[in-house]
C-alpha cells in the first residue's frame, strides 16, 4: 500500500490563490445549439455583477457561491455537497479568475487530481443575443459553478497542475511518516466522499480509492 501511496504525483495549486473559472474566447454550446462569448464585455459583467452581489450578500448562499460537481444542484435526485465556495471574482487577459476556499471533500478531491476543471453556468435571462447561426450569446452574470472533468467551454487552465512525484519530494524524503500520514488523511476524504455519493458501504468505498 505504501508503495502505490508515494508513486502518486502530486498536483500544484496556483501560486497566487486565484483559480481561472472562465477562458476568454466563442466556446461551442452544442447541447444549446449556441456559441457562448467570453469577450471583454462579459468578463467585466460578469466580475462586477459577482463581486458586487457579495458585497451586498445577495448570492444564493449569501457572500459565497456554492461549488458542486457535475451540476448536481440541478438534479433534485442529487446530493449537494459542497465542495468548495466561490468569494471573489477577479478580470484578467486570458478570462475571469476567482478566489476559492475549498471544503475538505473538494480540497481532497482537487489536490488527488479527480476533478481538474470547473464548468460555469449561465442563467439564460443573463445572455445577450449577438444574433448569427448558430446564435452568439454573450453572458453576464455567473449564476453557478461546478467542478468537472469535461468542460464545456474548451481552453482553461486545470485547476491543478502535475508537480513532483511524491517518492521524490525533499521534504518527503526528510519525513516519510509525515507524507505517509498525510496521504492516509486523503484516501480517508476521498473515500467518504466516494460513501456519500454512490452509496453502499463505506469499506467498499475505501477499497474503490485504493484501487484507482
Amino acid at each position: 500500500m505504501s508503495a502505490a501511496i508515494f508513486n502518486r504525483e502530486e498536483f500544484q495549486h496556483p501560486d497566487d490563490g486565484w483559480y481561472q473559472i472562465e477562458p476568454k474566447g466563442t466556446h461551442p454550446n452544442r447541447p444549446a445549439a449556441v456559441d457562448q462569448v467570453i469577450d471583454d464585455t462579459a468578463c467585466s459583467a460578469i466580475v462586477n455583477r459577482f463581486n458586487a452581489d457579495v458585497d451586498a450578500r445577495k448570492l444564493p448562499q449569501g457572500r459565497e457561491l456554492l461549488i458542486d460537481h457535475e451540476h448536481f444542484k440541478d438534479q433534485p435526485d442529487q446530493e449537494t455537497i459542497a465542495y468548495g465556495w466561490l468569494q471573489r471574482l477577479q478580470n484578467r487577459a486570458d478570462g475571469i479568475y476567482g478566489q476559492i476556499r475549498w471544503t475538505d471533500v473538494g480540497q481532497a478531491a482537487v489536490d488527488g487530481g479527480n476533478y481538474r476543471f470547473f464548468s460555469s453556468e449561465y442563467d439564460p435571462k443573463d445572455l445577450v443575443n449577438l444574433g448569427g447561426t448558430p446564435p452568439r450569446v454573450r453572458p453576464m452574470r455567473l449564476d453557478g459553478l461546478t467542478l468537472t472533468n469535461m468542460p464545456n467551454n474548451k481552453g482553461g487552465k486545470p485547476i491543478t497542475n502535475r508537480a513532483v512525484a511524491r517518492g521524490s519530494h525533499p521534504a518527503d524524503a526528510a519525513d516519510p511518516r509525515g507524507a505517509q500520514l498525510g496521504a492516509a488523511i486523503l484516501i480517508d476524504a476521498l473515500a467518504k466522499a466516494e460513501h456519500r455519493s454512490s452509496g453502499g458501504s463505506l469499506a467498499s468505498s475505501y477499497l474503490r480509492v485504493m484501487n484507482r
